[in-house]
């Protein structure tokens, strides 16, 4: 009896995680606005660090990492990262969807281990962008022109002639 009773209680356990991945894709639900608050706060932090630090990004691998890499803020959904390039799980609903498809699910509610780890992510990448900004203020200023030339030649670049 309590075999199948601990098998149930896993598959009920990998249902609810399947249904809180479904409902971060269900459109107005209160799971999908939260997911797409917390995408966006990850895309911003990574528009701002490319805009006002671009030869940091080109060039720190620790900030690169913060920004794109597997120690990235987490979204709420999935941000168009190439799999094969970040094969690394960077967003909530993943997760969800990978511990609701797992054969032995973990033994607690992974929302307690989520939390710390979104906020402890924003706050290595918020140090690590003010090291880098207090380092060109040192050096007497931005990081000059370098501030546009990246992404005019990000955005030439992109346009066929």
């Amino acid at each position: 009896m309590r075999t199948r009773m601990v098998e149930e209680l896993k598959n009920q356990q990998r249902q609810f995680y399947g249904a809180i991945a479904a409902r971060m894709e269900q459109a107005g639900d209160a799971l999908q606005v939260q997911g797409k608050r917390l995408t966006g706060t990850r895309l911003l932090w990574q528009a701002y660090a490319a805009l006002a630090l671009p030869l940091s990004v080109d060039h720190d691998e620790h900030l690169r990492g913060m920004l794109y890499g597997e120690d990235a803020i987490l979204s709420g959904y999935d941000t168009l990262q190439d799999v094969e390039v970040t094969p690394v799980l960077n967003d909530v609903q993943d997760m969800y969807a990978m511990f609701g498809a797992a054969a032995a699910p973990p033994s607690h509610n992974i929302l307690q281990d989520l939390a710390p780890v979104v906020t402890a992510r924003a706050d290595k990448l918020k140090a690590a962008i003010d090291a880098s900004l207090d380092a060109q203020a040192a050096a007497g200023g931005p990081e000059a022109s370098a501030w546009v030339e990246p992404t005019l030649l990000r955005l030439r670049l992109s346009v066929p002639n």
